[in-house]
């Protein structure tokens, strides 16, 4: 998986994190873009009218107060369509968490509540948490023509957004801007989410391979997220596996695990979230065949479509997955950990 990638991720609910490989750089620009489409960020479908909140979406610019008034001292200021993950309420403001990990209270006037939903029994009843990996000074892993993960994973993100009609969309991105692994957790823990997906493509890998050398990655002790990681694997690999390219992939490529020493998830996303969660290594960004591929819409949109099929076998099968690996031995890596001036977006 991919050094940026893996550190996005951990980043996500307030999480601190780890990243496992250096990232390569380039500066060179990649050969076909397009605009990203535009996505919702949080509530397509109108929420309970009461009821405990989970998180909220800006809805003017505000200022997060440091303590439950107008008039206390600043903690940051947040711009209009940010989702931030809320952990209590006092009469009318919330407490709540910025993408740079900063907490502090803002008044419900200037939000929209995203509300804790009942236990999903169909995808018309879900609540899907999608975390695009990396952002803002985390470019994640850079393909050799220059193209970025991180304006890739939100691409597709925003992607997978449309493919879930009638379930409750929540990104924990919505632009490019740096997010800890502990705040993009929070939300779908907070939410308490049906399903919690980590969108990165990788970089890194152990050599040539006659197929596309997909990862997923799941939480250790949740069989919940080891069925979703599965099923994730599955559609992404039968999507993939048709176009005909110089592959690349780890030796243990596969739906599988990754433990630090302590025994513990070692990816800050996994480890911090308390709903099934998992991290989806599409294809290597840095494999130069393979980044062409990224940089088509049509591709993106079919690994969106991938990651959509499969949250709706998760949500509405019992299928197990499949392509589970016992992975190899891997060092630790350096702890990830939020730039010193990380500016909130505002």
């Amino acid at each position: 998986m991919a050094a940026a990638a893996i550190a996005a991720l951990v980043v996500l609910g307030g999480i601190g994190l780890i990243q496992s490989r250096p990232q390569k750089h380039a500066t060179s620009s990649p050969t076909a873009t397009t605009a990203p489409t535009p996505a919702p960020t949080a509530v397509p479908t109108a929420p309970p009218p009461s009821g405990p909140i989970g998180a909220i979406t800006t809805t003017r610019e505000v200022t997060v107060r440091t303590q439950p008034d107008g008039t206390s001292g600043s903690v940051s200021v947040i711009r209009p369509g940010i989702v931030l993950p809320v952990a209590a309420r006092t009469g009318g403001f919330v407490r709540v968490m910025t993408p740079c990990e900063r907490t502090g209270y803002i008044p419900l006037s200037a939000a929209t509540a995203i509300h804790d939903p009942p236990p999903a029994r169909t995808l018309a009843g879900a609540t899907i948490v999608i975390d695009p990996g990396h952002g803002g000074t985390e470019d994640g892993a850079i393909g050799p023509h220059g193209l970025k993960e991180k304006d890739v994973n939100l691409d597709i993100a925003r992607r997978l957004a449309g493919d879930l009609p009638g379930a409750r969309i929540v990104l924990t991105r919505t632009g490019d801007y740096n997010a800890g692994l502990s705040f993009r957790a929070a939300i779908a823990s907070d939410l308490h989410a049906t399903a919690f997906v980590s969108v990165h493509n990788n970089a890194e890998p152990d050599g040539p391979s006659s197929k596309p050398g997909t990862e997923t990655y799941y939480q250790l002790r949740s069989p919940s997220s080891k069925r979703l990681a599965g099923l994730t694997y599955e559609e992404l690999l039968r999507t993939l596996e048709p176009y005909h390219v110089r592959w690349v992939a780890d030796r243990d490529a596969g739906a599988k695990y990754r433990t630090s020493t302590s025994g513990l998830d070692y990816y800050g996303v996994l480890r911090h979230s308390t709903v099934p969660a998992t991290i989806t290594e599409s294809l290597f960004i840095t494999n130069a065949p393979e980044e062409a591929l990224l940089a088509q819409p049509s591709v993106r949109q079919a690994i969106a479509d991938a990651l959509g099929r499969a949250i709706t076998r998760y949500v509405t099968t019992s299928d197990p997955g499949s392509g589970f690996i016992t992975p190899y031995k891997r060092g630790e890596g350096a702890a990830f950990s939020l730039p010193t001036d990380c500016h909130d977006p505002s």
